[in-house]
């Protein structure tokens, strides 16, 4: 089976610079500890219908392919799968082999809120994590096979880090780990997101509100999604209440959805928005967590 890959968002980083608090301090306790949440319960509007008026789209682009094909795409089906399962394995071999892997001796911090999270969403199975280098601000969930994996990019951490705002790191972790638990990341989803873009749209909101629900701050919850539309260097600079003004205005445009239009994810903007119209709910053992 090939990878299922649901991308958080991205902008470019630039390097860190020499002597900063994130270079040279400890590891900050990530505190993730809480109550459950049930990631069902924040599943938006619409995507159940958006499911259902995909599955015939998806089917008829399989009978099409079937068609064009001569019938070759139901034979070679079986031998895809095959080929995408062993090359599964391959990447994990890969992943392992050029990344660091999270782990309870290996930034145990980010292990110890991964491993909270995944309990908190009744996971059955804690994703793998690695970190990764790239040259961008984004987080990955994805399956290889049947196994559940999350990758961060090690710009996501740093800048977390760099502009002390390490609960923008935990809403990004969440955001990742609610993909699973919202079954976003299985081969079927992932086809039926890329035929409906609207649906994938739909889920990359649900993540959101699942992610703010773990975190239990409102606050800390738009920080993720800030550190990810302009990066971390401005984000102790930003005017919040012109940021959530201008969230508003797009969120009330009715050219804003309009815009979105072939695009996997919603508008920057217009998911800062949703998160600040949100509820936030304490589950029982759950408490706010300090947004700095």
């Amino acid at each position: 089976m090939s990878a299922s890959v649901r991308p958080l968002g991205s902008v470019v980083s630039s390097q860190p610079q020499a002597g900063t608090r994130a270079e040279s301090g400890a590891f900050p306790s990530l505190h993730s500890d809480g109550g459950a949440v049930r990631a069902g319960a924040c599943v938006q509007s619409g995507t159940a219908l958006w499911v259902t008026l995909g599955i015939p789209v998806l089917l008829l682009t399989f009978l099409l392919s079937m068609v064009m094909s001569y019938g070759l795409t139901l034979i070679f089906l079986p031998v895809g799968l095959l080929v995408g399962h062993l090359r599964s394995r391959r990447i994990m071999a890969r992943l392992q082999g050029s990344h660091l892997e999270v782990g309870a001796r290996q930034f145990p911090e980010i292990h110890h809120c991964v491993q909270t999270y995944a309990r908190r969403l009744g996971l059955r199975e804690v994703p793998r994590v690695f970190i990764v280098e790239a040259s961008e601000m984004n987080a990955f969930a994805f399956r290889l096979g049947s196994r559940k994996v999350v990758t961060l990019v090690d710009d996501v951490v740093w800048g977390a880090l760099s502009a002390q705002r390490p609960p923008a790191l935990q809403f990004v972790i969440g955001h990742e780990l609610a993909h699973h638990a919202l079954g976003h990341t299985s081969l079927f989803r992932l086809a039926l997101s890329r035929v409906v873009k609207p649906l994938s749209r739909l889920d990359e909101l649900s993540a959101d509100a699942t992610a703010l629900q773990l975190l239990g701050n409102r606050e800390a919850a738009i920080d993720g999604m800030l550190m990810l539309t302009i990066g971390p260097q401005l984000l102790p600079h930003v005017n919040r209440d012109a940021l959530l003004r201008q969230a508003s205005e797009v969120a009330e445009n009715k050219l804003s959805k309009k815009a979105e239009a072939g695009l996997t994810h919603p508008l920057a903007l217009r998911r800062i928005a949703a998160l600040q119209a949100a509820e936030v709910h304490f589950p029982t053992g759950g408490k706010p967590q300090l947004a700095r």
